[in-house]
């Protein structure tokens, strides 16, 4: 998926994955997210283009935020500040359990 991102997604109710296709590999869910949990992070930084699939896992009622807040947080600092240490701390959890999925789906190495 390449489209540009014009909203922040955050699911309010219910699942979401987050996945990944591989050709010829199938659907590989790097995460799952639920209420109260930003769905996508690529509205923070360029390109601002999708990276993954994101597929309902139940019913989800989400609320979107306008991509707008980005000019509004050089504004001010400080709530850009804020906002920005929370992301850097999901993103870090997002690639922690992208990397255990990752080790999971081809082993380790010297098993090989």
């Amino acid at each position: 998926m390449t489209e540009t991102i014009h909203e922040i997604p955050s699911a309010h109710r219910g699942r979401v994955s987050i996945e990944i296709h591989g050709p010829g590999h199938g659907r590989h869910i790097l995460d799952t997210v639920g209420p109260g949990r930003t769905v996508g992070r690529s509205w923070a930084a360029p390109p601002f283009r999708c990276q993954f699939d994101a597929r309902a896992l139940e019913p989800v009622a989400a609320v979107a935020v306008s991509n707008c807040l980005r000019a509004r947080l050089g504004e001010n600092p400080a709530v850009g500040y804020a906002l920005l240490d929370r992301l850097a701390s999901v993103l870090i959890g997002r690639l922690q359990v992208a990397r255990v999925r990752l080790l999971d789906l081809h082993g380790n190495d010297s098993d090989r």
